[in-house]
Formats: C-alpha cells, sequence, structure tokens
C-alpha cells in the first residue's frame, strides 16, 4: 500500500465514522444543519467556513456539542 493509498484509506474510515454519527442524530436535525455539518468533512475550503459553523451552532446541543468541539 503507498502512503497516499493509506491517507485515501484512512480518509474513507473517518469521513464513514462522521457521516455515521450525522445520521445517528439525523431525524433531531434540520436539513439545512445536516447539510452544513457534512460539508466539514471536505478536502476544499468551504466558502465561509464562520457562517457554517454559526448555522451547526443554531442547530441546538446535539449538533454544537458533537462536531464543533471534537
Amino acid at each position: 500500500m503507498t502512503a497516499y493509498d493509506h491517507l485515501a484509506h484512512l480518509y474513507i474510515m473517518c469521513t464513514n465514522h462522521y457521516g455515521r454519527n450525522i445520521t445517528s442524530i439525523g431525524s433531531e436535525l434540520e436539513e439545512n444543519v445536516r447539510n452544513a455539518m457534512f460539508s466539514l468533512s471536505t478536502a476544499f475550503p468551504l466558502p465561509d467556513i464562520q457562517a457554517t459553523f454559526a448555522r451547526i451552532r443554531r442547530g441546538g446541543l446535539k449538533a454544537s456539542g458533537m462536531y464543533l468541539h471534537s
């Protein structure tokens, strides 16, 4: 396994875990908050990361506590 393959494998495992956690509380979140949470798991810069954080914070304790402080 090359170094790139190894990093790709770890990234896939990490995003799967991340996605599973969002999905597990998904029914308690508004769709725009859930989408903002999923948008954090990208390798590309977000146009306005602070607005994304604010949207997640407005989503309540489960959204902001689980994903912005970990």
